[in-house]
């Protein structure tokens, strides 16, 4: 559940200020995502003259750039990855493009090999995001897409940086993918799958033709393993464009195919991620640099054997340093979770328990098909709100599939995501090993929990207790911004409008609330904030200017007991009422307060405080017709839930 009875904290000085922090950066790329996943874009209509219009209106930084451009159905990212340490061990400046992120988008944008530091992200955000604004407002077929932002960031990013060389992952096919604006030195397919038919076609053939679109005249394309009808069908492109094609690894079922021949790709070292697709996107990594024509062979060898050989690719078959017991993989398709059982033969020699989240579009049946023969054990989550399957639901489909191939296999259920990982690692029999796979999001909270090295010796207490509540302590105030940037995603665009879901509270208003006594919050049993509310006093009364929850932890209880706690703190300082303001319709706002004891105040019982609040909200564009402003009256039984 997520609470937000006010908006009024986000109120700002001026209606567009530019962005000073990471968090509403986040915020705010995060909410371009939000208003199109609540529009049924049509693939077919969309095409390349709402990037073009954009970078148009930043300078057309791509111009300058020397680009490799990845595009395929797996393995584009770990590709991009290979290539950025092996440029970087010829001596070059590389920028690197890839999606999506695991815990921060800072991640999307790197430039030698590290993520783009958030001033620098702030920056280019600010410099994107007024001519973003401006074209969707204007004709619709120039309204970039959240994709079309976050390309123009990266270009922007590497121009200003003055890369030597950029590496561009395509994020959705490729001839209509926003990226493809960009004339590169290099093209790569790296693999051609059945994923997203209901826009890219339905046969491998029909989505090697959307792939094939970001071949160029006469620009080398690298091409990996591919079946027949895929390769004949960028085989036929290429000869059309002349670009010569570099075949890695054979064609899938011929007679040279690697699947038979696991030597047959040209690297004679041993790589420290795992598994033979690692190994051929390593390949394809040396192709594409080989491509540029810029290298003798003895220098791209040993330029190779340096860098490929350490090169460690987060959430792809990633044994957690910190607990080898865990292994991290962001496998989501048939293919990737084949590669992920394959490597997992020698990994975990005796079997393994997985944990799973998996998006709705994902094809369940085909994902679980590899990996359930040599499972133990079986916990779901739903490791994203918006886009993973529920929780039940995945484990209905677990055992469903596991009935269908003679497996008696336990399947557990645990929707809160944090929870879920710290039950199955501390489950986890002495010589077991734990798999967390299934969906990017999963991969990378897991990464974050399971990978810091602190969870075991809490596991006991995150099972056996339940969420605290307290008044929040000084180190627990940075993570309060991302809490409310989070929650405010569950807002249609209609209800919350962009330019005030796009900010949060800064954090200096929430450490004074700390200092103050004034911030409660909701910690989960491994100590972490979930959620808070944060109070104010306005004409002699407590009001509740903010109280959000954690959309992973929600539908627990956390934002009544928050509510609890906030008529408790306000009863010990003789309040004798408290008061919010909310939308009057939402579900979890003014009727999720009525039943805690909240009723809706006449325009005429309203303080000066209270009628000044409601006028700043009709400032920042907020429909206060359809907001009410409620209170509670106070009783000594509240005094029971006063935070400590």
């Amino acid at each position: 559940m997520h609470e937000s009875p006010s908006t009024s904290s986000r109120t700002p000085a001026k209606l567009e200020p530019e962005f000073v922090s990471l968090e509403q950066v986040s915020r705010y790329l995060e909410g371009l995502i939000n208003r199109e996943s609540r529009v049924d874009y049509v693939y077919e209509r969309l095409d390349l003259r709402p990037i073009r219009a954009l970078l148009d209106g930043v300078g057309r930084p791509e111009r300058g750039l020397s680009i490799i451009h990845v595009a395929g159905s797996k393995g584009k990212g770990s590709t991009c990855l290979f290539a950025e340490a092996l440029l970087l061990a010829l001596g070059e400046h590389v920028g690197t493009f890839t999606s999506p992120h695991l815990e921060s988008w800072v991640e999307r944008f790197r430039i030698d090999g590290e993520p783009i530091d958030e001033v620098r992200l702030v920056a280019a955000v600010n410099r994107v995001r007024p001519v973003v604004e401006a074209l969707r407002v204007g004709p619709t077929d120039t309204r970039p897409s959240f994709f079309d932002a976050t390309t123009a960031v990266a270009l922007l990013l590497f121009e200003e940086a003055g890369v030597d060389r950029a590496l561009m992952e395509v994020g959705l096919g490729g001839r209509l993918d926003s990226t493809n604006v960009v004339d590169p030195v290099v093209t790569c397919i790296t693999s051609i799958e059945l994923e997203h038919t209901d826009k890219l076609g339905e046969t491998e053939a029909e989505i090697a033709g959307e792939k094939a679109g970001i071949l160029k005249w006469g620009i080398p394309v690298v091409v990996g393993r591919l079946r027949c009808e895929a390769a004949g069908v960028i085989r036929a492109r290429a000869e059309e464009l002349s670009a010569p094609m570099i075949e890695v690894g054979g064609e899938i079922g011929s007679a040279h195919d690697p699947e038979q021949d696991p030597n047959g790709i040209d690297l004679d070292f041993e790589l420290v991620t795992p598994g033979r697709a690692a190994r051929l996107n390593a390949a394809l990594a040396v192709e594409c640099v080989r491509a540029l024509a810029v290298y003798e062979p003895a220098v791209l060898a040993d330029a190779a054997t340096r860098s490929l050989s350490l090169c460690r690719l987060p959430a792809r078959i990633e044994v957690l340093a910190k607990d080898p017991a865990v292994i991290v993989d962001a496998a989501h398709t048939a293919e990737s979770a084949r590669a992920l059982a394959d490597a997992l033969i020698d990994l975990a020699p005796k079997g393994y328990d997985l944990l799973l989240s998996v998006s709705s579009d994902k094809n369940l049946e085909a994902l679980l098909e590899p990996l359930l023969p040599r499972a133990r054990r079986v916990w779901t989550t739903r490791a994203e709100p918006l886009r993973s399957l529920d929780a039940e639901v995945l484990a209905e489909g677990v055992a469903s599939k596991a009935r269908s191939l003679g497996l008696s296999i336990v399947v557990e259920s645990e929707p809160d995501p944090a929870r879920a990982a710290v039950r199955a690692r501390y489950a986890l029999a002495p010589d077991g090993h734990l798999c967390a796979a299934g969906s990017v999001y999963l991969a990378g909270l897991a990464r974050r929990i399971l990978g810091s090295g602190d969870t075991l010796p809490e596991t006991r207490r995150a099972i056996m207790n339940e969420i605290e509540i307290g008044l929040a302590a000084e180190n627990e105030v940075a993570a309060i911004p991302e809490i409310e940037r989070r929650a405010s995603l569950l807002f249609a665009p209609e209800d919350l409008p962009p330019a005030i879901a796009a900010r949060t509270t800064s954090r200096d208003d929430y450490a004074r609330a700390q200092h103050e006594g004034r911030l409660i919050v909701a910690r989960d049993p491994g100590g972490a904030v979930v959620g808070f509310a944060h109070l104010e006093i306005l004409d002699g009364r407590a009001h509740l200017e903010e109280l959000d929850v954690d959309p992973a932890f929600g539908r627990r209880g956390i934002g009544g007991r928050l509510v609890a706690a906030a008529c408790g703190w306000a009863r010990e300082r003789r309040f004798d009422s408290i008061s919010l303001t909310t939308f009057r319709e939402i579900p979890w706002n003014a009727p999720f307060y009525t039943r805690l004891g909240f009723v809706v105040l006449s325009p005429e019982s309203l303080t000066d405080a209270l009628r000044a609040l409601r006028e700043s909200e009709r400032g920042v564009g907020l429909d206060v017709e359809r907001r009410v402003i409620m209170l509670r009256r106070l009783v000594g039984a509240d005094l029971e839930f006063a935070p400590r």
